[in-house]
């Protein structure tokens, strides 16, 4: 349930960024120099705040995919865990009644060979 208020606030400021960067993109249609390897190149400013921002915005978007498969993944150990467990439980149970099946059969056996001792 946390993850989901999360991720709607996460996306609700993204949001809001998204349009003020847009805002500001649309006001300001003024060249800036951007220098590169010593060479400068005139940019618009607009889209370069617009290209920053979807720039981020992918970034973001790549490191909020690897978290959730990070998240699922550890759901997925956790269910496997419990499922070792149960296994383990029931391997033991299997083994304890075995056992008690062996006594019961030794016992069996021993009251047989009691009678025919008594017998002779």
């Amino acid at each position: 349930m946390q993850s989901k208020i999360f991720y709607y606030a996460v996306l609700g400021v993204a949001s809001v960024l998204g349009l003020a960067v847009i805002a500001l993109a649309v006001q300001n249609g003024q060249s800036v120099s951007f220098s590169l390897f010593g060479s400068a190149v005139p940019l618009p400013l607009g889209p370069t705040l617009i290209g920053a921002w979807v720039a981020g915005l992918v970034g973001s978007v790549a490191v909020w995919q690897t978290k959730i498969r990070e998240v699922r993944s550890e759901k997925k150990l956790q269910q496997w865990d419990v499922q070792d467990q149960k296994l383990a439980k029931e391997v033991a149970s299997d083994a304890v009644k075995l056992l008690e099946a062996k006594v019961a059969t030794l016992e069996v056996a021993l009251t047989k060979a009691l009678e025919k001792k008594k017998s002779l």
